[in-house]
């Protein structure tokens, strides 16, 4: 059986939970919380470190109070996993014999998105995407992209560009924003709130230059049109008429 994408993974016959932590909004008593609950459940509740770099999966994501859209949110919402608010790590302390049901400290700003994830949708299915090896986060926005459904290709193959200059073709071309707003919607947003200045144009034809054939004089015919040609050749390089 395939295993989901948020199970978690057991160590020895215990289950381990995988969290990750955002730092916009976290106080530092809140950190303090996190790393004694990282203490008191080793081995039960492990870190993970930097998953907007190594992509690593986690189950669980803990936000701070006021948490801005970052992509280590985004990259909780499309592994599924529940974004809970710092009473999920407290009560986890109290309770260190037991497990306590995240979906029940869901933070109130994601709980829309974290129950529509919950059920594995994928908002961008069956969308083929290309982004730019330019654009900032290029790795991790393809890494999410896939986990939304859609799939990150060459240009030649796309249907909509994320990019943040201008290229020269006639696809849609919109900055990383749209993707952030996709992912928060559950749903692929309109375009045009995030398109590109100056984008869409398609790139310039190569027009290739002709030289225009030079008039023959319709009198002359081609043998005494031959013998001026090499009249001149003899002129030219000082050979005797």
């Amino acid at each position: 059986k395939k295993k989901k994408k948020n199970d978690n993974i057991h160590c020895h016959g215990v289950m381990v939970i995988r969290i990750a932590v955002t730092r916009n909004g976290l106080k530092k008593e809140d950190t303090a919380a996190v790393n004694r609950l990282l203490t008191e459940r080793a081995g039960i509740v492990q870190l993970v470190v930097d998953p907007e770099r190594s992509l690593e999966l986690f189950d669980i994501l803990v936000v701070g109070e006021n948490g801005k859209l970052s992509p280590k949110v985004l990259l909780g919402l499309v592994y599924g996993a529940p974004l809970v608010t710092m009473d999920w790590v407290h009560k986890m302390l109290l309770h260190p014999a037991g497990e306590i049901d995240h979906w029940a400290h869901l933070d109130p700003k994601w709980k829309e998105p974290c129950l529509a994830y919950s059920s594995f949708p994928k908002p961008l299915k069956d969308m083929n995407i290309h982004v730019t090896p330019s654009t900032p986060l290029m790795p991790l926005l393809s890494h999410i992209i896939k986990c939304a459904g859609g799939t990150v290709g060459p240009l030649c193959d796309a249907a909509l560009v994320i990019s943040s200059a201008p290229e020269q073709t006639s696809l849609p071309q919109v900055s990383s924003s749209w993707l952030y707003q996709s992912v928060t919607l559950s749903r692929p947003a309109v375009y045009q709130p995030y398109l590109i200045p100056g984008s869409g144009r398609p790139p310039p034809l190569s027009v290739k230059k002709v030289t225009p054939e030079k008039k023959r004089n319709p009198s002359v015919s081609d043998d005494d049109d031959l013998l001026v040609r090499r009249k001149k050749r003899r002129r030219r390089f000082g050979h005797p008429l």
